[in-house]
């Protein structure tokens, strides 16, 4: 199916976030390791690498107070790296999107995949803002994935916080790409019952049965020695197989050498 929300779209979404999220740290007793951390991510982003301050922002938050549940790093804490995680990597985002093929994919932007990551960590943590499943429904609507779009959207809509302007947004987004969820949300279905049937009609069975009873007939076939031979004209028959005559003559003789015996067993 041709993408029905485009790319560039989804580029003029992440710049119209990006200013609300420029906001400064809340003053609190961090624990020294945080606030060196904090210091070296935002020395990061003065200097305009805004990639690297946005993967340490994001780090500190994942790592320090998620993984490890830093007790000085409060809720608000949390938020605000979340925020310039997402402000640093949006920016990174941008520059890499706008010098890709506008045609192409953008899978492979390091950045934009990592403002995934912060979009959902943020979503946790903000639960009741529509922002962060809103821009992971434009993300998923820009690579066509309409049921997904869909589910985030619906998750927008019921928050009751942040910017209702945001709600607005995704409600008429979702009712643009609603007959494009129902057609995949349709094949989907479709395809889990023929799954289904496969199963349960016994075909899956005896295709793998087909498929394993070849394989095993094709591999005896390959390896076949006739009964009634003995080992040694057995090995010399491998050797003349590999091109060693010398071998295969020696297993005759009987003046085999360990090499040999080594090598056709």
């Amino acid at each position: 199916m041709r993408n029905k929300f485009p790319k560039a779209n989804f580029l003029i979404s992440l710049v119209s976030f990006l200013i609300p999220f420029t906001t400064a740290f809340p003053v609190s007793a961090q624990s020294a390791r945080l606030v060196g951390e904090v210091q070296q991510a935002r020395s990061m982003e003065a200097s305009g690498n805004y990639r690297s301050a946005g993967e340490a922002y994001y780090g500190i938050l994942e790592n320090d107070c998620i993984e490890r549940n830093d007790p000085t790093a409060s809720r608000g804490f949390q938020a605000a790296l979340g925020r310039r995680a997402v402000a640093c990597l949006t920016v990174a985002a941008r520059q890499e999107m706008q010098h890709e093929d506008p045609g192409g994919g953008w899978e492979h932007s390091e950045a934009l995949n990592m403002l995934m990551n912060c979009w959902r960590v943020m979503s946790k943590l903000e639960p009741n803002n529509p922002v962060w499943e809103y821009l992971m429904a434009t993300r998923a609507c820009s690579e066509g994935r309409y049921v997904e779009a869909r589910r985030s959207l619906q998750a927008a809509l019921r928050t009751t916080g942040g910017q209702a302007s945001v709600r607005q947004k995704a409600k008429s987004l979702l009712s643009h790409i609603g007959r494009y969820a129902d057609n995949d949300q349709a094949k989907m279905i479709a395809e889990d019952r023929a799954a289904v049937q496969y199963l349960l009609s016994g075909q899956m069975a005896r295709d793998f049965g087909h498929v394993t009873s070849s394989s095993s007939s094709s591999s005896s076939s390959s390896s076949y020695q006739p009964e009634g031979i003995s080992d040694s004209e057995r090995r010399a028959r491998d050797a003349e197989a590999a091109g060693d005559s010398g071998a295969a003559s020696r297993f005759r003789s009987g003046g085999t050498t360990i090499q040999d015996s080594s090598r056709y067993w």
